[in-house]
């Protein structure tokens, strides 16, 4: 029952870089923190693993098995960023809050922020066929 109830609940995300909070009015309702950045330590938001990386962000699944994506966004449009992380991890590392991720480059910590999005995963409930009363015929 435990189990159960501790999957149920929302997650709490750690702060992953030393910044300035930005509102939550202009951004994507899946975006759980966005922080403008004033140094280059990424650190991870969750207890989870790394499942995917690239220059511009991380995918990361949660201990509940929630997914969240860590990356940029331009500090002016909502586009990708110009800058990048040099990540210190793989894919498949097991991370906390106090595990160092990886560092900003000098144009990221200029014009992005970091934001963190919670993934909302497709229906699991797929149906399976009943071939039961399936039949063949062989001319």
């Amino acid at each position: 029952m435990w189990l159960l109830h501790r999957s149920q609940t929302k997650e709490s995300l750690a702060i992953p870089v030393n910044g300035q909070s930005i509102t939550q009015q202009n951004l994507p309702a899946q975006t759980r923190l966005a922080i403008r950045p004033t140094t280059e330590a990424v650190h991870a938001p969750i207890d989870g693993e790394v499942r995917e990386l690239t220059t511009q962000g991380m995918l990361l699944t949660s201990i509940n098995d929630h997914q969240y994506w860590l990356g940029l966004r331009d500090n002016q449009t909502d586009r990708v960023s110009r800058g990048q992380f040099d990540w210190q991890v793989r894919v498949g590392d097991s991370v906390s809050p106090l595990t160092l991720l990886g560092t900003l480059d000098s144009a990221a910590l200029a014009h992005s922020i970091v934001i963190c999005d919670e993934l909302i995963p497709a229906s699991t409930n797929h149906e399976i066929p009943n071939y039961a009363g399936l039949t063949t015929s062989f001319d």
